[in-house]
């Protein structure tokens, strides 16, 4: 497993997890009871599949080492991605990038 693991966002997501410290997810998140995170490998399709009408998105990197809250589950198609069962903080976030996305 990646040391750490991903959340895409849209730049305004990002610009209010900043605000106020914690984002306790999309509105795709909070109808499936948790945060949808990637391993790294993943990434470009997450992006592909949920992003494409967004001219550019910000990639957190996310250290959650340890924690209990996160779970390895199995996605309709069968592929293990990390889901996070409670709000991200600001603390964990080790790293952003602004990704341009490719239409």
């Amino acid at each position: 497993m990646d040391e750490y693991v991903y959340k895409v966002l849209t730049m305004r997501q990002w610009e209010q997890f900043q605000d106020d410290g914690e984002f306790a997810g999309s509105p795709h998140d909070k109808r499936d009871g948790f945060i949808h995170l990637s391993a790294r490998h993943q990434v470009a399709g997450v992006i592909e599949r949920y992003f494409a009408d967004q001219p550019q998105v910000t990639l957190l990197e996310i250290d959650l080492e340890g924690e209990k809250l996160l779970r390895w589950e199995a996605s309709s198609k069968g592929e293990e991605y990390p889901h996070l069962y409670r709000a991200l903080r600001i603390d964990e976030v080790v790293d952003s990038e602004t990704v341009h996305v490719h239409h």
